[in-house]
């Protein structure tokens, strides 16, 4: 007696296996959008502090003061030339005009004047204002946004007076 033994998959069998691919695919790709948008914002204020940093240790080693200007349009340093007792351009990076970096904005605009100790001072008034006139800042925190796959992560750059920094993380699930 010969049995009929079939062989395959059935068509249930099949759409189960598709949804199944479906959903793992579905949950793989939400959680890894998420996470790109993260890292981005986590490079951008990474960029901003190791920024920050150089331009403290230049402005202490040269003994020279240093205005940070961070806006939307993007970030930029002056340093202050002596001889033409004005600030002058010291280097742009980061945020430029026109271009949106990684889906991450600057969402408040924040001066400050670096001094040759490593203090963070006002910044001053216009372009001639002699550094030596400047008082002590209160703190300065440089807010990065990102409009992400899960709702707006926050990140908060804040530094201090006495040259302290601090990076507080607000995202969301």
């Amino acid at each position: 007696m010969i049995k009929n033994k079939e062989t395959g998959i059935s068509v249930v069998e099949l759409l189960v296996a598709i949804a199944l691919i479906g959903f793992i695919a579905a949950v793989t790709l939400g959680y890894s959008m998420r996470t790109k948008d993260r890292w981005n914002i986590k490079n951008n204020a990474r960029e901003i502090t190791t920024s920050y940093y150089k331009i403290k240790q230049n402005a202490v080693t040269e003994n020279r003061p240093i205005w940070a200007t961070f806006d939307s349009n993007g970030y930029e340093y002056l340093s202050w030339d002596e001889g033409d007792s004005k600030w002058v351009p010291l280097t742009k990076a980061g945020f430029f005009k026109g271009e949106n970096k990684a889906n991450v904005t600057l969402e408040n605009d924040v001066e400050f004047v670096i001094s040759s100790l490593g203090m963070i001072l006002e910044a001053p008034g216009n372009d001639t204002t002699d550094p030596s006139t400047l008082a002590v800042a209160s703190a300065k925190v440089i807010r990065l946004k990102s409009q992400g796959y899960s709702g707006v992560d926050v990140v908060d750059i804040t530094i201090y007076p006495y040259g302290g920094i601090k990076i507080e993380n607000d995202f969301k699930n």
